[in-house]
């Protein structure tokens, strides 16, 4: 069929002998006008514009379109290129609240965002639906100005959306901030890429969600930056942060480490990070690490924490998490099942200023996924 402007391919079927009736499709879409399908069925066609691609697979039952949102269990993946969100100004909204982007680089950005909306390059995201929700842990939109990362639920009765993720800015948005030593790039600046990046939540109605600022991060982000900062003018920097140990830097390390899955291998399990940092006593600061697990019948998650030498200094099962999960939700459905860890500082002190920890998810079928993460004191 053709749908708003693009074909989608696959099957459907209506089983009206059953009380209520049964509903299931399964299909690709591709160049589908988004801002069309959004009109259609949630009255937010200046939301979103551009082609939508991306397959999906849904089962539901109900005699009323709220019965049948409601009903519905499924998942899928999306990805546009080249389209624009609608011009919601989370940047001016948080800087009326926090006087936090002020400055005029800020004002620029905002400004235009306000009229034009944000146009991006890359949308992408893997998703599933239960209880009415859209939910995802992969969701990422890149454009010109700044990257967007993070995790994200749609409620499709209540019209209301929450993501919570890091607003990372460009280099050219981020060195202006520097230069104008605005709030902004005092508590965000992020050291290892060279640019501000806020962790951000939004909360609210679909067209109006309302932004708010980490700022328990914050402190911390800050106090470290200028603690790194104070250091290193002082020439002590490297003796505090260890020495490179004769296993070689992580990045070497890595090579020579069991490599990452590839989709192929996975069966759709993966993992993504939302946090992974030190924090805490300086001495001997915790890895707190926040994340999502994700994909049907997990049968073993662990965590490994290692050193630049390739020592494991931490190991964890994550299984328990999976568990609980799993006692309100169906196995056989695909899942995204949040986890927080928070490793104690005594117990990987030896990995000195960096660690490299790994995720393993095993699937029913024997899939497997291998994730790995760096962490920087």
């Amino acid at each position: 069929m053709i749908l708003h402007g693009g074909p989608v391919k696959g099957a459907a079927t209506m089983d009206l002998n059953q009380q209520p009736p049964r509903y299931a499709v399964k299909g690709n879409l591709d160049g589908v006008d988004a801002g069309g399908l959004l009109d259609a069925n949630l009255d937010l066609g200046d939301m979103l514009t551009g082609k939508l691609s991306g397959n999906l697979e849904l089962a539901a039952s109900g005699e009323t379109p709220a019965e049948v949102i409601s009903a519905a269990k499924g998942s899928g993946a999306i990805a546009m290129a080249d389209g624009s969100v609608g011009a919601i100004n989370v940047l001016a909204i948080l800087s009326d609240v926090s006087g936090l982007l002020g400055e005029q680089s800020l004002e620029q950005v905002s400004g235009r965002l306000a009229t034009e909306g944000t146009p991006f390059s890359t949308l992408a995201a893997t998703f599933a639906v239960s209880k009415g929700k859209v939910k995802s842990s992969d969701l990422r939109l890149m454009s010109s100005d700044f990257d967007l990362t993070g995790s994200g639920s749609l409620d499709m009765l209540e019209a209301t959306l929450e993501i919570e993720g890091s607003l990372t800015f460009s280099e050219k948005v981020s060195a202006a901030m520097v230069a104008e030593k605005s709030k902004a790039a005092d508590y965000f600046w992020d050291q290892n890429r060279r640019r501000v990046s806020l962790p951000l939540t939004m909360a609210g109605p679909i067209d109006a969600p309302v932004p708010n600022v980490d700022w328990n991060a914050a402190a911390g982000q800050l106090a470290r930056s200028r603690l790194d900062q104070e250091l290193e003018e002082k020439g002590i920097s490297a003796l505090l942060k260890g020495s490179r140990a004769p296993g070689g830097s992580l990045e070497s390390l890595a090579g020579s480490l069991p490599p990452e899955t590839t989709p192929g291998q996975t069966g759709g399990l993966d993992v993504s990070i939302r946090r992974g940092e030190f924090s805490g006593n300086f001495l001997t600061p915790d890895l707190k690490i926040r994340g999502t697990l994700s994909g049907r019948n997990i049968t073993a998650a662990r965590l490994e924490v290692i050193d630049r030498s390739g020592k494991a200094l931490y190991e964890k099962s994550l299984i328990k998490q999976v568990r609980e999960f799993y006692q309100t939700a169906d196995p056989n459905a695909a899942a995204s099942i949040d986890f927080k860890i928070d490793v104690d500082g005594k117990d990987i002190a030896s990995a000195g200023g960096q660690a490299l920890f790994t995720i393993t998810l095993e699937d029913a079928e024997g899939h497997r996924a291998l994730r790995r993460f760096e962490a920087t004191r």
